[in-house]
């Protein structure tokens, strides 16, 4: 279980919090869920987005992964929230 402790300084600085990044495996999903619920923000995960509309540009083989339509995601994003 993952613990924390807030002041209403780090609780209003949070709301500026827009991105997690890290290797896959390490627990972004893990903590972004959890920092916002304890912060009542909403939790977007990107790939999910992604994923569910069929945003990406092609395939990079170099990297072995799909190449995201950032555009297409903030304009999802933006109309989710």
């Amino acid at each position: 279980m993952i613990q924390f402790t807030f002041s209403s300084n780090t609780i209003n600085c949070l709301s500026l919090l827009s991105h997690l990044l890290g290797t896959p495996g390490t627990g972004k999903s893990t903590l972004g869920k959890e920092l916002a619920e304890r912060v009542k923000l909403n939790y977007i995960n990107v790939g999910d987005v992604a994923k569910e509309g069929d945003y990406f540009d092609g395939y990079d083989d170099e990297r072995q992964c799909p190449i995201l339509d950032e555009d297409r995601v903030c304009q999802r994003v933006s109309l989710l929230y």
